[in-house]
């Protein structure tokens, strides 16, 4: 925060008519969401400059106006509302890892990817159930195996954006919701995808209180117990 700037755009010209446009911006400032907002945003201008017309006008708000939207939500009822839900929600939850030991913090990633067999494919095209319900379910059965435990915690990205407004700005607003998920051994698919669905309608319901404010109100120590691995589903 100290020596970088919070935002670098850069446009590489790499032939006669071809560019890459290289963006860079912290997330104290900008989430993944309104990134993609931002993105978006500039792509209509750059379409309607390159067609000769004008672009539709600007929907997003400034930060000072995210930061008033956020002080009247966290002084209205609605919040108070959010905070009773999450408190009675992770009553007397804990945690859920895979981890044996502590580990040190590092920004070393692995990535690992493959591709789901047609049969797998055939099967989730054939459920009614939505696609984010399903993959949860499917981590949450992971870790249950894994950790012989009936009752395990997952946590999902949010964006809170739940108005118009919040989806058509910037700022860093996105948070994590904590998802406690039963895994009986008598639950079909279908009852565990169905319990996920409504799990995952509840945190979405009540995605604005931070989980910051989630565990300030369960008394959380500094190792917090609402952790879980997340599963982030991006279908795009």
């Amino acid at each position: 925060l100290s020596p970088d700037r919070l935002v670098e755009t850069s446009i590489l010209q790499t032939g006669d008519a071809h560019f890459l446009w290289y963006s860079r911006i912290h997330h104290v400032a900008l989430d993944g969401y309104g990134a993609m907002t931002m993105l978006r945003r500039i792509a209509h201008r750059y379409s309607a400059k390159v067609a000769g017309r004008e672009p539709d006008p600007n929907r997003a708000v400034s930060l000072r106006q995210l930061y008033d939207i956020d002080s009247r939500y966290r002084a209205s009822d609605r919040f108070l509302t959010d905070r009773e839900y999450w408190a009675e929600r992770v009553a007397g939850v804990e945690g859920t890892t895979l981890a044996r030991t502590a580990g040190h913090v590092s920004a070393a990633s692995t990535v690992e990817s493959a591709v789901l067999s047609d049969d797998v494919v055939a099967v989730l095209d054939s459920r009614d159930s939505p696609s984010a319900a399903t993959i949860i379910a499917a981590a949450a059965c992971y870790l249950a195996r894994r950790t012989g435990r009936t009752d395990v915690l997952v946590t999902i990205p949010v964006s809170a954006r739940t108005t118009a407004v919040l989806r058509n700005s910037g700022g860093m607003l996105v948070t994590v919701a904590p998802m406690p998920v039963r895994v009986r051994a008598e639950d079909t698919v279908a009852d565990l995808i169905e319990q996920v669905q409504r799990e995952l309608v509840a945190a979405l319901r009540h995605q604005r209180c931070s989980l910051a404010d989630i565990r300030r109100d369960a008394g959380d120590t500094p190792s917090p117990a609402l952790h879980g691995p997340m599963v982030n589903v991006m279908l795009f």
